[in-house]
């Protein structure tokens, strides 16, 4: 009897502790980050412990693994072994009836549930003692890492492989969503900010044939008319052509006005022009002072317009 007491109590302990494991590492990766840096910014207690742990995903990941499997393979090995020498070596079976859903539920289950659903939350509890595991099972995770790469090297794979994919590599996966839960516009997105810092104004800007813009002649009061007409807030504004621009007008400066019959170049703002062949990254401080660009040839004709919504 005191020998069953005394297996219970180690069966229930180890399981606490695969379930801190397994759920530990369902909560790092289901934790915000942005969430999680702007706590340690305000110094919330263990927000700036976590901010490292997951800055070190290849040492957070194999401290979980080893703790997971560590506790589960012991649970295994000595209520087979109680089993075996109790009822005996035929009736060993019974072991893994019973651990079976007694480690899915309580070991993985349930602590991965409960981890995924106050992820935010948890990540700031499990910093210190995951933190405290991490060192208490170094040797284990160093040994089991060694092995690792030696099996990597065997293979002809990267031993330094990084945790994270790199930019090529999601760029390759990307064609192999078709199918999946991706969808189209997502996969364009997605493409769209692997690319950004090499795109230019070229590659992203409206045409001027898809631009709503008004004469510098012509009344306040027009200007109002378009605005309504087209939902725009700002406009360019053009001296006979409209390839040659030579202002932008806003909606706020038509309301600020006292008399709308007044020409459109008495309320125009000076235009930023910017050359086709400009890296888009570098352009967007300058839209946050000027919210619309005037486009450019190499001639110096005005192409189009781009906006911060255009990037």
């Amino acid at each position: 009897m005191t020998s069953l007491l005394a297996l219970s109590v180690f069966v229930l302990f180890a399981l606490i502790a695969e379930a801190f494991f397994s759920g530990s590492e369902i909560a790092f990766i289901s934790a915000s980050r942005p969430k999680l840096y702007k706590k340690a910014k305000e110094n919330i207690p263990n927000a700036l412990l976590a901010k490292f742990l997951i800055a070190k995903p290849e040492r957070l990941f194999s401290t979980t693994v080893v703790g997971t499997n560590l506790c589960m393979n012991l649970i295994t090995t000595v209520v087979t072994l109680f089993t075996i020498n109790r009822y005996g070596l035929d009736k060993g079976w019974i072991s893994a009836v019973i651990l079976t859903p007694l480690i899915l539920i309580f070991g993985e289950f349930i602590p991965k549930f409960v981890a995924r659903a106050k992820s935010d939350e948890l990540v700031l509890k499990l910093a210190k003692p995951l933190t405290f595991a991490s060192y208490l099972l170094t040797p284990l995770t160093k040994i089991f890492g060694a092995y690792a790469n030696i099996l990597r090297a065997l293979l002809g794979e990267s031993t330094d492989k990084s945790f994270f994919l790199s930019r090529e590599e999601i760029k390759a996966a990307l064609p192999s969503s078709r199918g999946s839960d991706v969808t189209q516009s997502e996969r364009k997105l997605i493409s769209r900010i692997l690319n950004f810092n090499q795109m230019t104004v070229k590659e992203t800007f409206r045409p001027l044939i898809e631009v709503i813009a008004i004469e510098q002649g012509q009344s306040l009061a027009d200007a109002v008319r378009l605005f309504g007409e087209s939902g725009h807030s700002r406009m360019p504004v053009y001296e006979e052509r409209v390839d040659k621009i030579v202002g932008v007008i806003q909606g706020f400066d038509c309301l600020k006005a006292t008399d709308l019959n007044q020409a459109v170049r008495t309320a125009m703002r000076p235009p930023l022009f910017v050359p086709e062949s400009k890296p888009v990254d570098e352009l967007l401080n300058e839209l946050k002072i000027h919210p619309m660009a005037i486009v450019v040839n190499e001639f110096g004709g005005a192409d189009g317009i781009i906006t911060m919504e255009d990037v």
